[in-house]
């Protein structure tokens, strides 16, 4: 897919969604892995700043990864 593409799917399920999406892309292996990951909720910001308190990084960064990618 062309960045143009990336970003057109990425406004439209902004526009869905009622959120603001942002595209993700990885290249892997001589591929492109694309995905979409919303804004996050307030609830899953303060979930992740309370693991942050902790010194939990990993655990914040899986807090806000689970509720923040759009799977489909």
């Amino acid at each position: 897919m062309t960045t143009e593409q990336i970003q057109n799917k990425a406004d439209e399920l902004t526009a869905k969604l009622n959120v603001k999406v942002y595209p993700l892309v990885v290249k892997f292996k001589d591929e492109q892995v694309i995905g979409y990951v919303q804004e996050p909720k307030r609830q899953a910001k303060f979930a992740a700043m309370n693991e942050l308190a902790k010194q939990d990084v990993a655990t914040a960064g899986e807090l806000l990864l689970d509720a923040c990618l759009i799977k489909e």
